[in-house]
């Protein structure tokens, strides 16, 4: 007998985009930067280049220290977010703890950009936000 959340076309998007975003994560907490890169959505790269994301996630990182733990904690779906185009987009928030920091929430957005699920924006959230 199928699990009726194996079946639902709403979790499979979710579980694809997922695996996406865990791929980004790990590729970034062992330093590989040539694997992340090709997560990276196109409508990202048209805004910033590769090198200013590189960046600006390796400064954030050497502060923050070694990830430690992070547990997902939300998927919130958007189809509009701030001035940027329409589109489908999954936010996923994470608890992370580093280990030159308190524990704090990550939220990674990926875009469906022509049947697949791409990296749009990676931050670091305030206290309040998603909450």
């Amino acid at each position: 007998m199928t699990n009726a959340a194996e079946t639902n076309p709403k979790n499979q998007l979710h579980e694809e985009a997922k695996s996406v975003v865990l791929s980004w994560l790990d590729s970034w907490d062992n330093q590989q930067y040539l694997e992340s890169q090709k997560f990276v959505s196109k409508r990202m790269l048209s805004a910033v280049s590769f090198k200013e994301i590189k960046s600006a996630i390796t400064e954030r990182r050497l502060n923050l220290g070694k990830v430690e733990r992070r547990k997902l904690i939300e998927i919130v779906p958007h189809k509009k977010i701030y001035n940027f185009l329409e589109a489908d987009y999954l936010a996923f928030v994470f608890e992370s703890k580093y280990s030159n920091s308190k524990p704090i929430r990550e939220l990674v957005r990926v875009i469906n950009e022509d049947g697949q699920w791409l990296v749009y924006s990676d931050l670091l959230l305030e206290d309040g936000q998603y909450e």
